[in-house]
């Protein structure tokens, strides 16, 4: 095989990624989520398709376990499984430095603004939850509520139902949520946000001291 036959086949490969990369970016991309909660257990699964469902991929969440896959063309070609292992309480976790978080209120209020009218979100949220007081279940639920009906009227393609148990605790539920959009289109609000001068700032104002 001579060099210019190598070099053909090496120019073919890179502009078959340039291309898939160019796709990936312009055509938009489905995100599902469904989670079920029942006091502390959960478990999730997420589901993503890329390239008009050419590729895709699950990730499936609980409290003990999770696990990966990738398909290209309904064929499986990744997957992984982990355990989620409980930290050791002896190992000493690194302290961090405070950081000031107000500087970031304006670029964020920015970013989240850009990229939600950039991003199409379908949410169904049915959850029953409670606290043993009535009182104090009361004063927060009537505090969720306004929130609920804000939420509603800016996202007319969200379902929020909350039923408030007054007797005990109990936290049950089940989110669906579907979310589409192009990366292309986030690139612009997000160099603004990491390259402003807010951010900047943000990240020399504190680090990482390992130990105590």
């Amino acid at each position: 095989m001579s060099v210019l036959t190598l070099l053909l086949y090496l120019a073919f490969f890179i502009l078959v990624l340039l291309t898939i990369i160019l796709l990936t970016a312009i055509l938009p991309i489905k995100i599902r989520s469904e989670t079920d909660v029942d006091g502390f257990y959960f478990n999730e699964i997420i589901e993503f398709n890329i390239l008009l469902g050419f590729s895709g991929g699950k990730i499936y969440l609980d409290a003990k376990e999770g696990s990966f896959q990738l398909k290209i063309a309904s064929i499986p070609v990744f997957t992984t499984r982990w355990i989620n292992k409980e930290k050791d309480k002896e190992e000493k976790e690194p302290v961090k430095k405070r950081r000031n978080f107000r500087i970031l209120i304006n670029p964020v209020k920015k970013l989240a603004s850009s990229v939600l009218r950039r991003v199409k979100l379908q949410l169904d949220l049915d959850l029953v939850a409670g606290l043993s007081d009535p009182y104090v279940c009361g004063l927060l639920f009537g505090f969720i509520y306004p929130l609920i009906q804000f939420i509603e009227i800016y996202c007319q393609k969200c379902t929020i139902t909350l039923t408030p148990v007054f007797i005990e605790e109990k936290l049950k539920g089940r989110l669906v949520a579907l979310v589409r959009f192009r990366p292309i289109l986030l690139v612009y609000p997000l160099l603004r946000f990491f390259l402003s001068r807010e951010f900047r700032e943000h990240r020399r104002s504190g680090g990482t001291i390992v130990g105590r």
